[in-house]
Formats: C-alpha cells, sequence, structure tokens
C-alpha cells in the first residue's frame, strides 16, 4: 500500500484524474490476494469487503458470488441484528470493473481517490 505524503502548507492536491482512479483501482483488483476469483470486479468487490466494511479475509471471500450466472449478485453478506437495532439486513452487492478509464464515471475520482 502506498504511503501518504503531507503536502507543504499552502499546497493543494490536484484532483485526481480519471486515469488516476482507474490506476488505482486496477492495483486494488490485482489478483495476487484473489483467493482464486478470476473476474477482476470480484477481485475489487473482494477487496472492498475486506478493507472498507472490515470483514474477515476468508469470510469475506465466502460472501462473493463469482459466476456466470448470478442474475447481477456479486456479493451477499448478511448482517444480525445488533443490540438496539430491530432488523437483520441483508446487504447486495453489484461491482462494475470498466475496460478503459474513460468508461469510469466521474464520480469514482472520489470513490477510488478519497482525499486526494
Amino acid at each position: 500500500m502506498a504511503k501518504a505524503r503531507r503536502l507543504a502548507p499552502g499546497k493543494r492536491k490536484a484532483k485526481p484524474t480519471l486515469e488516476d482512479a482507474y490506476r488505482r483501482v486496477a492495483e486494488v483488483a490485482s489478483p495476487s490476494d484473489s483467493e482464486g476469483l478470476k473476474k477482476q470486479r470480484a477481485i475489487l468487490l473482494l477487496w472492498y469487503l475486506r478493507n472498507v466494511l472490515g470483514i474477515d479475509d476468508l469470510e469475506a471471500y465466502e460472501y462473493v458470488c463469482d459466476g456466470d450466472r448470478d442474475q447481477g449478485v456479486d456479493a451477499l453478506y448478511f448482517e444480525p441484528a445488533s443490540e438496539g437495532q430491530a432488523h437483520d439486513v441483508l446487504h447486495i452487492f453489484q461491482s462494475k470493473y470498466p475496460e478503459k478509464p474513460k468508461n469510469v464515471g466521474e464520480g469514482a475520482c472520489t470513490m477510488a481517490a478519497p482525499g486526494w
């Protein structure tokens, strides 16, 4: 993981480009930690479950649906009701992985590079 750099006082961060965001996503969706998943969108989703939601590595792998006949559902995560909650929650995920940076939506810069 890249080390964050501090900016000198008065310096502003440059707004990330779509190419920057795409490159960062491509680094995250690397097959090296994919636990055997083949599709980049599934690898990216596995990273999201592990690093953003904080789900245990092996447990996160169990939630990913990496099939051609998954009816558009790429992951399912059941969250039992905790103290003070009335209901259990079923999280349904669908992920997209564009083939080229030009196919990335404008909002992806913020999502792929928070804090830039």
